[in-house]
């Protein structure tokens, strides 16, 4: 909207709120909101997002009055929420903006507005295009375009309306650590996929995933021996995810040539606009799940056109797990929880990536995933208790792989299986074994008789998260 609002928020405090944060990793923090055309739109950096809230407070530029904000969807993936205001007072003298068709152009003037540190009013900064390209959004690492500029963005300016002439081209969301006018917006591509999305599916879907693995085809070696020619140009498929829908039709050693009929260039790119180019990405982006999308590939030297609907699958470790309650269970002490980015991230929040186990780094950047519910189990902690005195304590943030020989597919799978056995008689075994090969035995019975006093012992309401109950 015209007028430029702000918002206030409140996070009640969970239960065991430190230990869930210690084990599994929470991030609470605080967020923006702004306001543009007819319904407020949010976009920062959401390691919590609102829906845990117990209020919204939303007020328009120059009233002192704040409003009761509600929030309709969130978008981890694009970084953006959409909330209203039920009191119709509230829209009283508020003038639409209009979203720009166009794309901002490298050099062009761009007019941000916000509310960032250092004052209560309304800030308004200018800058210039300095880039448009494809990037890992921060809060959800989705690879989505994005637009460059070098007005300042601090912090409290993100969701503010990217302004040119007396049209929106983006909202500000990002600015680069270390770097001085080095500022990020979402361009209007990704707000109207956003609002298309709930048009069309009546909720939002988030974006196309496919996940394969390629190099480029630059090398005139690669091209030689795969037998190209000097006019046809691609990307060499080395290797497809298996959970991907695309491993229904993609092969290793394929190049892929075109996607949706656009030219794919030998870095990987696709024509854009004069002078500018893009990931080849960026023609999947633009679609909608369940889309279908199109490939020209050489296989085998013949050249080849194959389709595809388009899904969003999981990541083996998911990339972010804002709005869910971290899944644990506890089993003679023993807490097994999910291996997700969150969790990697209480070893260091930016540079998990060198202070976190290898072998966990090693599955959250490399691992496939292999079946649509596979998850990576980990011991995560043994809550110390005479049920089990003596276990190493090397074997925590191992990733369990086994329990009585049954392969563990999921947290969910490793309830079922410890209950089964459990159920089955009172003088049993449970054998935990780890993919480094080592392994837990833990008597049923004791395991039973010691729950209450472990949970007692470290102030936990329950055994297990609410969805393994």
């Amino acid at each position: 909207s015209g007028d430029t609002v702000g918002a206030d928020w409140n996070t009640p405090l969970p239960p065991n709120t430190n230990l869930e944060r210690e084990l599994f990793g929470i991030h609470p923090t605080g967020i923006n909101f702004e306001n543009y055309f007819d319904i407020p739109v949010e976009s920062s950096h959401m390691d919590h997002a609102p829906v845990d809230t117990v209020t919204i407070r939303i007020q328009k530029h120059g009233d002192p009055k704040k409003y009761p904000g509600r929030v309709l969807h969130i978008a981890h993936e694009c970084d953006l929420a959409i909330l209203t205001v039920d009191n119709d007072q509230f829209w009283n003298n508020v003038e639409p903006l209009t979203f720009s068709d166009q794309m901002p152009r490298l050099q062009e003037s761009i007019i941000v507005v916000g509310y960032p540190i250092g004052g209560d009013n309304l800030s308004v900064t200018k800058g210039v295009v300095s880039r448009v390209s494809m990037s890992f959004y921060t809060h959800s690492l989705e690879y989505l375009l994005n637009i460059q500029i070098d007005a300042a963005i601090n912090s409290g300016n993100s969701g503010g309306p990217a302004i040119q002439g007396k049209e929106v081209v983006g909202m500000s969301f990002e600015s680069m650590n270390g770097a001085q006018s080095v500022g990020y917006i979402i361009p209007v591509l990704v707000i109207k996929h956003l609002l298309n999305d709930i048009e069309l599916h009546g909720r939002y879907t988030a974006f196309p995933r496919m996940v394969f693995q390629y190099q480029s085809m630059e090398n005139s070696s690669y091209r030689k021996y795969l037998k190209l020619s000097d006019d046809q140009h691609g990307i060499l498929v080395t290797s497809i995810e298996p959970a991907c829908i695309l491993s229904k039709i993609l092969q290793k050693d394929d190049v892929i040539m075109t996607i949706d009929d656009k030219t794919i260039a030998d870095d990987g790119t696709i024509y854009f606009r004069r002078g500018e180019r893009l990931n080849f990405e960026h023609v999947m982006k633009l679609k909608f799940v369940g889309n279908t999308i199109t490939f020209k590939i050489i296989r085998e030297g013949r050249e080849i056109t194959l389709a595809t609907s388009l899904d969003n699958f999981p990541a083996l470790v998911p990339f972010h797990s804002h709005d869910k309650r971290p899944e644990y269970l506890i089993y003679a002490g023993i807490v097994f929880t999910v291996l997700t980015r969150f969790y990697l991230r209480e070893f260091s929040r930016y540079h998990w990536g060198e202070k976190a186990p290898k072998h966990l780094v090693s599955l959250a950047c490399n691992g496939k995933l292999q079946n649509l519910t596979q998850q990576i189990v980990v011991i995560s902690q043994i809550l110390a208790d005479d049920v089990n005195y003596g276990i190493d304590s090397d074997i925590t943030e191992a990733v369990l792989k086994t329990v009585n020989g049954i392969e563990i597919n999921n947290i969910k799978h490793l309830a079922v299986v410890i209950d089964e056995i459990s159920n089955k008689e009172d003088d049993g075994f449970i054998r935990f074994e780890t993919e480094s090969e080592e392994f837990i035995v833990i008597q049923c019975k004791e395991a039973r008789q010691s729950e209450e006093r472990i949970l007692t012992q470290n102030s936990i309401t329950h055994a297990r998260s609410e969805n393994l109950r």
